[in-house]
């Protein structure tokens, strides 16, 4: 199953990629593309509030590096896009069943009852890379697995490397 291969460094180690793309494993031609998040923990479920911004460069060819963007680009648009249509339509079924109280958790609940196929596509079918950012720590998240812990090995002096959450990656 090409579930994602996950390598978690502390979030100030600047980190180091293999020099190719991390896509085609291509030659990147010395090309980079900034990929960026907003940190999570748990004020985010809370308060539906992000972070301070995360961002890394990382290897991509320049077709690589169009087709990663429109990915990112494009998951952000079809979540913004199920929200706003079921806000629309979906939720005014819905209103009048709702105690006054809990109406904004259920809503947000059933927008990401909505958003599941989205997050099943994505867990199936990973992007090449992926990141989640902490207030601590950041998921490196890999489709290819030889690519992943290549850049374990290559991250290997930081304070820690779990790969899938098992620290193995030693000199």
């Amino acid at each position: 199953m090409p579930l994602s291969t996950d390598v978690n460094l502390p979030r100030e180690h600047v980190v180091r990629f293999p020099q190719r793309c991390v896509r085609c494993n291509a030659d990147n031609e010395g090309r980079l593309i900034r990929l960026w998040t907003h940190t999570i923990g748990w004020w985010t479920w809370v308060f539906w509030m992000f972070g301070r911004p995360f961002s890394v460069r990382v290897p991509a060819c320049s077709p690589c590096s169009r087709v990663i963007r429109c990915q990112r680009l494009g998951g952000l648009a079809i979540t913004i896009g199920v929200t706003i249509v079921f806000l629309y339509f979906g939720w005014p079924w819905l209103d009048d069943f709702v105690a006054r109280p809990i109406r904004k958790w259920v809503a947000m609940l059933a927008v990401i009852l909505c958003l599941m196929p989205c997050f099943l596509w994505e867990l199936f079918l990973p992007p090449a890379i992926d990141i989640t950012a902490y207030s601590d720590n950041v998921d490196y998240e890999f489709r290819d697995p030889d690519y992943a812990l290549e850049f374990a090995i290559l991250n290997r002096d930081a304070e820690w490397v779990k790969v899938d959450d098992t620290p193995d990656i030693g000199d």
